[in-house]
């Protein structure tokens, strides 16, 4: 099952989330990501963001953690952060400036703006803020945006 699994991380979203600027992603992702590996912080990211995860002293096969992760990747998990709640983070801005870096590209590349909106569930002058650069906001902190928190 873990393989299966580790086969279907790989496909849709999770190629997306390979992309995504490590300096954007929120330091409990790289910690993560440092102590476990890349694959089990997008694993994680994939199944738990925005949620909390009480990570167990350790798991066998039939948990969950388990399931998601793989037997292997979920023990060194544990072993890592055994007995901690941990708030899995959404990464938005690291989607969001990944999603915004998309859209320069089908621009780029002639793809109409109706399109790009419509694909994108923006509207057509918020394809164009993008297009312009006039998106970026990495240095100010929105205070109502937590999502990266």
């Amino acid at each position: 099952m873990a393989a299966t699994h580790r086969q279907n991380c790989c496909d849709g979203l999770s190629k997306a989330m390979y992309q995504l600027p490590r300096h954007l992603l929120p330091e409990k992702l790289k910690q993560i990501a440092d102590y476990c590996g890349d694959q089990t912080a997008m694993d994680l990211l994939q199944h738990y963001g925005g949620g909390h995860l009480c990570v167990p002293q350790q798991v066998d096969a039939l948990h969950q953690l388990s399931q998601v992760l793989g037997v292997a990747a979920a023990a060194v998990f544990c072993q890592n952060f055994a007995g901690e709640v941990i708030q899995i983070p959404k990464a938005a801005k690291a989607f969001r400036a990944l999603r915004n870096t998309e859209i320069r590209r089908l621009r780029k590349e002639r793809e109409p703006l109706f399109n790009v909106a419509r694909k994108y569930g923006l509207t057509e002058r918020q394809v164009l803020t993008i297009c312009n650069g006039m998106d970026e906001d990495y240095g100010q902190v929105d205070l109502f945006d937590v999502d990266d928190m």
